[in-house]
């Protein structure tokens, strides 16, 4: 039996599926705070792939790529809390604790850490991010003061810099300005990357977290889960949209990526 989905439903496919997982391992923020970090970044991924369809949808392709690169870095967040859910608790209490840092003084510099906190307007912040050690049951420190924690850290952490160094790196390159991504969305062809990128960041996202967490999920939405992946491997061509852009601008004759209306048959 053959089934057509249109591709800008595979994305929302996918949000669907990533709350009924989430909905079904049910991490309770007191019990498993560690964890709980896990659940914040599926439900940024959810809502802002919900928001990619929606302006693609209405051809308000200008800021999708910005939103898509913000979803690999709570995908490579979500990586790191499946793979070592302290070190993901420890280093979202890091960027409070700089948030608060900031708020209080402008101008400062990360690298300065270990200085700052030894500054007597740090006392209201340090008792803070004690309070919330304790809370989420940090026993230790794993992440030495001067370390600087990038997103390439994150990625590297969760064994995800395949997505860094490819699709993150080119969204990246969109939301910066960069000449090369200005002249791609200048020829309309962006739609065609962006889709293809959030639908692999979802399917990453609900095959990890299904994986880690198969023992609490259903035979049903794991088989949903299994379903989705295949469907997304026959949508996702690994390099054709980077022949493509390549071509599209030295003029080469190259074949279209698949085009965002295009509906794929899965048996």
């Amino acid at each position: 039996m053959k089934t057509e989905i249109p591709i800008q439903e595979l994305p929302l496919k996918g949000v669907e599926l990533l709350r009924a997982i989430m909905r079904e391992i049910q991490i309770d923020p007191e019990e498993q705070p560690q964890e709980y970090v896990l659940v914040l970044h599926a439900r940024h991924i959810a809502k802002l792939a919900e928001e990619i369809v929606f302006l693609e949808a209405h051809n308000k392709t200008a800021a999708a790529p910005v939103i898509a690169r913000a979803i690999y870095e709570s995908l490579f967040k979500i990586g790191l809390a499946l793979k070592n859910p302290e070190l993901a608790a420890e280093k979202t209490l890091r960027e409070m604790e700089w948030s608060m840092i900031q708020g209080e003084k402008r101008g400062a510099q990360e690298k300065d850490l270990r200085e700052i906190r030894k500054r007597p307007e740090y006392k209201i912040i340090g008792e803070t991010v004690a309070s919330l050690k304790e809370r989420w049951k940090l026993t230790g420190t794993k992440i030495s003061p001067d370390k600087k924690l990038t997103t390439f850290w994150c990625a590297n952490e969760a064994g995800m810099t395949r997505f860094y160094h490819g699709r993150y790196a080119l969204l990246s390159a969109f939301a910066h300005g960069s000449g090369d991504t200005l002249i791609y969305h200048s020829v309309g062809i962006t739609t065609g990357y962006v889709l293809p990128a959030v639908t692999s960041a979802m399917n990453e996202a609900i095959t990890q977290i299904a994986r880690k967490y198969h023992k609490d999920l259903s035979h049903g939405l794991l088989l949903e889960v299994q379903g989705f992946e295949q469907l997304c491997k026959s949508y996702i061509k690994t390099g054709q949209m980077m022949e493509f852009l390549k071509n599209e601008i030295t003029g080469n004759k190259a074949p279209k990526p698949t085009s965002p209306d295009k509906k794929f048959e899965t048996n």
